[in-house]
């Protein structure tokens, strides 16, 4: 997730407060390095690579062996 987090409050039902557990509470804060990108991750896992932001499928033929998935995420 990139952005601003919403100011919503956390979900009281089981289902919703899995949901936040399984997909965080919400972006992590912003980085003082300009060239550091945060989001959540796809994967629990932490790598370092050349991260492509694709908007649409028309731009997947953009991303290359090793590239980081960037894509937008709707709640």
């Amino acid at each position: 997730m990139l952005g601003t987090p919403l100011s919503v409050p956390p979900p009281q039902d089981p289902i919703g407060r899995a949901i936040v557990n399984m997909f965080g509470g919400g972006p992590p804060p912003a980085s003082d390095n300009p060239s550091e990108l945060r989001g959540s991750a796809g994967s629990p896992h932490k790598v370092t690579g050349t991260a492509r932001v694709i908007r649409s499928l028309d731009d997947a033929d953009r991303i290359q062996p090793g590239d980081i998935l960037v894509a937008e995420f709707a709640r």
